[in-house]
């Protein structure tokens, strides 16, 4: 129902809703600095979605890797065990995620993207991400 204005009711309050203080920090965060920064969360979120789009099939059908364990160790986040995650999708692309303190090792296939760089031996370190087209 409209207000006397014209308005509905709950866009008045809206519009005297102050927003509140932001950390001076999150400016580094905003849009227009990540869109910038080749390297930033956003760009990676960005080339991970296209990447998805390219590779996703029909069918979303999974199957978990070997390389998909717990971890035995307290070394993940806020010290529960770490561990990986590890599946591949029916047209052979597979996602690897290394929560665990101790570098993994790959599948053979083709490193598409990953969300930090690998150690120097190749191997997935603690806390990233590998997308790879798997051989066959």
């Amino acid at each position: 129902m409209a207000g006397p204005s014209g308005s509905r009711p709950e866009t008045r309050r809206a519009s005297r809703i102050r927003p509140l203080p932001q950390p001076k920090w999150y400016k580094d965060f905003a849009v227009d600095v990540e869109s910038a920064d080749p390297d930033s969360m956003l760009n990676l979120y960005r080339r991970v979605l296209a990447l998805r789009h390219e590779l996703q099939t029909t069918d979303l059908s999974l199957e978990w890797l070997p390389e998909d364990q717990p971890g035995k160790a307290h070394d993940g986040a806020n010290g529960f065990p770490g561990g990986t995650i590890a599946y591949r999708r029916a047209n052979g692309w597979a996602s690897i995620t290394n929560f665990g303190e101790e570098p993994i090792t790959l599948p053979q296939g083709e490193v598409l993207l990953t969300s930090g760089p690998l150690t120097d031996d190749g191997k997935l370190p603690q806390d990233t991400s590998a997308w790879l087209k798997l051989a066959d």
